[in-house]
């Protein structure tokens, strides 16, 4: 019986130990070297948010992001399934959206996109990348 019961609690160590680092993420994290940065073989495109980025907020709303670390952002149209808008990002740097006003920003500058909906729902990923 007490063999059964190790296995099962080393079964339960293995998924509170996945489970941990799948919720640990750049956004609640302040150290920057804890970050996760983007794999040297995995493609990164403007045009597509790669798996390895973090949700940094959603919503139907206005939102923003400040960037912890160097990286790319990405502006995500939730109910389209398209990317609206992606740019790499510098420590402080601002991403927003004002979904209201048509409007995306970074640090206040409006980026020139047009095919932002009032009603749809959005997301704001980031990855940080390796300078």
């Amino acid at each position: 019986m007490s063999f059964r019961g190790g296995k099962i609690r080393a079964a339960c160590m293995i998924v509170v130990t996945f489970l941990g680092a799948m919720m640990t993420g750049c956004a609640s994290d302040s150290k920057a070297a804890h970050c996760p940065v983007a794999n040297i073989n995995e493609p990164i495109s403007p045009d597509r948010v790669p798996a390895s980025a973090k949700l940094q907020a959603s919503g139907t709303g206005e939102l923003g992001f400040r960037a912890k670390v160097h990286g790319r952002g990405w502006l995500f149209d939730d109910d389209r399934k398209t990317v609206i808008f992606s740019t790499l990002m510098e420590k402080g740097e601002r991403l927003t959206v004002a979904p209201g006003h048509h409007r995306a920003s970074l640090n206040g500058e409006d980026v020139g996109v047009n095919d932002i909906f009032e009603r749809n729902s959005h997301a704001i990923y980031f990855l940080a990348l390796a300078k």
